[in-house]
């Protein structure tokens, strides 16, 4: 298993370092150079340039695309792994209604996991998920809460940890595979 993950900001690399963690080859895109640089230097395999625009050969091997790019972005970056036939997480929020690729995902035998951000992204869907049997609700406040931790050589990190850990519990995959399973 390799993993592109498109963008090399905050989530972008804390989602790099989990997966280094776990022994899991992943290679970043960025389009700032000198962030691409300072990936380059922890250790990374990271490139330049749009992710929309690589071509087929970038993603042979590769069988996840993670999003961690601007929520502008994430139609194309939807788009994107459709027509590389790759599985995608995205771990920004979606700003368009990704229910509107439904049947070409299915259609293309992937899988899409989208709002997988901690707030806004997965927090949404769980409320919806609970209001969803609800008659009326007339106000959902959501607090987000998380942590700091920075250690020498690594960046901080604020609630990824949480996010995956919380991915492997029993309300995510039901909130996600009763959408997107094949």
């Amino acid at each position: 298993m390799e993993v592109i993950i498109a963008g090399g900001g905050r989530q972008g690399r804390a989602a790099a370092y989990k997966l280094k963690e776990w022994g899991i080859p992943c290679r970043l895109v960025d389009p700032n150079g000198k962030r691409v640089e300072a990936l380059k230097r922890e250790g990374f395999d990271a490139a330049e340039g749009d992710v929309l625009s690589l071509g087929r050969g970038y993603f042979e091997g590769a069988s996840l695309l993670i999003s961690a790019v601007p929520a502008r972005l994430g139609e194309g970056v939807h788009r994107l792994a459709l027509r590389q036939g790759v599985d995608l997480v995205d771990i920004s929020y979606t700003e368009f209604d990704p229910f509107t690729l439904e049947e070409r995902v299915r259609e293309a035998g992937i899988r899409v996991i989208f709002d997988a951000g901690l707030a806004p992204g997965l927090s949404n869907l769980l409320v919806g998920e609970l209001a969803e049997g609800i008659e009326r609700v007339e106000r959902i406040k959501i607090l987000v809460g998380g942590w700091w931790r920075s250690t020498p050589g690594r960046p901080g990190l604020c609630g990824m940890g949480g996010l995956f850990r919380l991915s492997h519990s029993q309300v995510w995959r039901r909130s996600f595979w009763r959408v997107w399973s094949h």
